[in-house]
């Protein structure tokens, strides 16, 4: 019923089997990668002996074996039945085996190596072997045969057959021909590339790569971490959960949406008409990144990655809702468009454009779980419905499902719901909402990772916490209150809008960082940086760099280690430097103190009376304005007050002053009272009208020029008065 199995092997490695169902001689051709420069051993096996060898059962008879054109006589080999020693006798005639055994052949060394060969059997259905080398077959029947030995090189079937799959050791598969087919590939990494028709393509094991061509294309990816060209927006990918790292990169299409269980998107081009591309995810955590040009990325639920490359691109993280309007002008403004989520406005724009539909986006906060109502508002119609100011509604989009204006209630009152739209569907020619009802959201939002490039960029992370880079100061982040954490890490100087928490700056050139109204934690780069939190209890860390810090209040905190530079402190409120830093400087009107550490500080007054005391080390104190007090504790320390010129020209005093010194002092020239503290002897003023209070112990308190008061206090004193009327 069946004919003998046979099996071939080259140096032990089995390169083929076949049902040898022929009772005359035939040739059988197998595909073999031979081992160059060493002899070759063939071996020939039948393995389904039906009998004892003595009569008409089954037998197999092997006449040669020819090998890269040399042949060998069966009479040249040798016969081993058992396959123990190779010393058996065949029972028949040459090249008979009348029962289970092998023919080892044995070859000299192989001097030949593999080509590219192209092989094209014809109209029937052959067996091709190409060999070594980079091969590329021809099949135009199902029956073909294409034969490749393992590490035989890449090899390509370029196919004109329905339903055609890649055997064995063959790695790219291309769909000739116009018409409709289906090809698959095998356990390798395969190329599988379609033609101009609507093909399917199957991928089964391997990391493979599709592109299917123009056609509306079914692409099934299997297990493995594939890659989709896609140039047709009607292409369906196909690939189930947990079947690999996937992605998807399109060419020139202008809106796309991720398939399920695909993992990354890209896309290149140049853009229709010059506009963006328009990159959707799906539920996994995407990687999405854009073009050159001002894209759209939206990444719906998990945590996204999205990445908007050069132009003015807008990201979105989680939930988006998209309105599709346009408006007749009227006096220059279009019409004003507000939306609401549950009566809860989440944004206003004019809405310009007269010629044709544009989408607006607003990122949004949905309650999951639970549904609710969206409604969109025109709120400054012009007249009493003519060719005035006019809102047109086309549709709105969340989370990618399509409502059309059909689908809302027009109220025109914003009171009762009930009226009739008067211009169509989505046409409002005066004042009123259109209020679409949306489903129960199940999809949370995660944490997403957004950078919109090198453009002025919109980026929205929606829920969860989010990192945002930022590389431009026209980039604008919007989120809403109470969605996470987020990250912004800025290599431009920023200003964290509302409801971002966190801003590192990165790089490292001198940038500026600036916080809200929360609780900020920002942190500088290597560079010379102005870090502001703003109004709340922010934690501000410097790095490398001769830092500027902004405090307006004591909740703020400073992080800096000793050795990262020459940083400065400018603060509204009474401060003390911590110990690693520098310089101070007192902001504003009030009166407030600034107080030094034990290093040598620089600390400087503000408008207002302050008391400036540098602590231990050598210290310079400037008061500017106001009547200030200066602690001195070290021969080290200087006072500098300053004279200018106020509005009219006249010289302007830094107000009435006073060292107060715990060592013996003389006054500089533009300072006026000196008070001895602690266990100071010695006080000197200066050419000016000076106040001299001594201390306990017995003091020599001379005034100089300038009609002096001197006040020794309890001790022994010494009082010199100098000149003028002194006191």
């Amino acid at each position: 019923g069946i004919g003998a199995i046979m099996e071939v092997r080259v140096e032990g490695v089995l390169i083929g089997t076949v049902q040898v169902n022929s009772t005359t001689f035939a040739d059988y051709s197998f595909a073999a990668v031979l081992p160059a420069g060493t002899a070759t051993k063939v071996t020939v096996t039948f393995t389904n002996d039906a009998g004892d060898g003595n009569g008409g059962d089954r037998n197999l008879i092997v006449e040669s074996v020819s090998v890269n054109g040399v042949t060998k006589a069966s009479s040249t080999a040798v016969y081993d039945r058992y396959a123990y020693d190779g010393l058996d006798t065949l029972p028949g005639a040459t090249g008979t085996m009348a029962w289970n055994g092998t023919l080892v052949f044995g070859f000299a060394t192989q001097a030949t190596v593999g080509g590219m060969d192209t092989l094209s059997g014809g109209s029937g259905a052959d067996t091709l072997a190409g060999g070594l080398g980079d091969d590329l077959y021809a099949v135009d029947n199902l029956g073909d045969l294409v034969v490749e030995g393992l590490d035989g090189g890449w090899d390509t079937v370029e196919a004109t057959v329905d339903n055609y799959a890649l055997t064995d050791n063959v790695e790219t598969l291309i769909l000739g021909g116009s018409t409709v087919v289906t090809g698959s590939g095998n356990g390798l990494d395969n190329e599988l590339i379609g033609n101009a028709a609507a093909n399917v393509l199957k991928g089964l094991a391997g990391d493979d790569y599709f592109d299917g061509g123009t056609g509306s294309d079914t692409l099934y990816g299997g297990t493995g971490d594939d890659s989709y060209f896609v140039i047709d927006a009607g292409d369906d990918i196909r690939e189930l959960a947990n079947e690999g790292t996937d992605t998807a990169t399109v060419y020139n299409i202008a809106g796309f949406k991720l398939a399920a269980n695909v993992e990354n998107l890209n896309t290149i081009g140049t853009g229709l008409g010059g506009a963006g591309f328009q990159l959707t995810g799906n539920e996994l955590g995407n990687r999405i990144t854009g073009s050159s040009i001002a894209d759209t990325l939206v990444g719906y639920a998990g945590a996204d990655t999205l990445v908007g490359g050069a132009g003015n691109d807008r990201l979105f993280g989680d939930d988006v809702l998209v309105v599709r309007a346009r408006s007749d002008l009227f006096q220059g403004l279009g019409a004003l468009m507000e939306v609401k989520v549950d009566g809860v406005v989440v944004g206003q724009v004019y809405v310009n454009n007269s010629t044709g539909f544009a989408d607006f986006y607003f990122p949004v906060s949905l309650p999951v779980g639970t549904a609710g109502k969206i409604t969109v508002g025109f709120l400054n119609d012009a007249a009493g419905g003519g060719a005035d100011r006019n809102l047109f509604v086309e549709s709105i989009t969340l989370n990618g499902t399509v409502k059309l204006p059909s689908t809302a209630v027009y109220d025109r009152y914003e009171l009762d719901g009930v009226d009739t739209l008067p211009g169509g569907t989505g046409a409002m020619p005066w004042g009123g909402a259109l209020i679409f009802d949306y489903a129960a959201q199940t999809m949370a939002g995660g944490d997403d990772y957004l950078s919109g490039g090198t453009g002025a960029d919109t980026v929205s992370g929606g829920r969860g916490n989010d990192t945002y880079v930022v590389d431009n100061t026209g980039d604008v982040i919007i989120e809403l209150a109470n969605d996470g954490t987020e990250q912004v890490n800025a290599s431009a100087s920023y200003t964290l809008s509302d409801n971002l928490e966190n801003l590192t700056l990165t790089g490292t050139a001198a940038l500026n960082g600036t916080g809200n109204n929360l609780a900020n934690d920002i942190k500088g780069n290597s560079g010379n940086n102005r870090l502001d939190g703003g109004t709340g209890a922010d934690i501000l860390t410097g790095g490398l760099g001769d830092d500027t810090y902004v405090i307006d209040t004591l909740a703020d905190t400073i992080n800096e280690v000793l050795g990262e530079g020459n940083d400065t402190v400018e603060t509204s409120v009474t401060y003390t430097l911590g110990a690693t830093l520098e310089n101070l400087r007192l902001v504003g009107y009030g009166w407030i103190d600034g107080t030094g550490n034990g290093g040598n500080n620089v600390i400087e007054g503000n408008a207002g009376n302050n008391v400036l005391d540098g602590g231990s080390g050598a210290d310079i104190l400037r008061g500017g304005e106001g009547d200030d007090t200066y602690i001195v504790d070290s021969e080290y320390d200087v006072v500098q007050e300053v004279a200018d010129l106020d509005d009219q020209g006249n010289v302007r005093f830094g107000g009435t002053d006073t060292v107060k010194s715990g060592i013996d002092y003389v006054l500089d020239k533009l300072v006026e009272n000196l008070t001895l503290t602690g266990s100071a002897v010695y006080g000197t003023g200066n050419a000016a009208d000076n106040t001299l209070v001594g201390n306990a112990a017995g003091n020599t308190l001379i005034g100089l020029s300038g009609a002096d008061y001197i006040d020794g206090g309890a001790g022994a004193d010494v009082m010199v008065g100098g000149l003028d009327g002194d006191t």
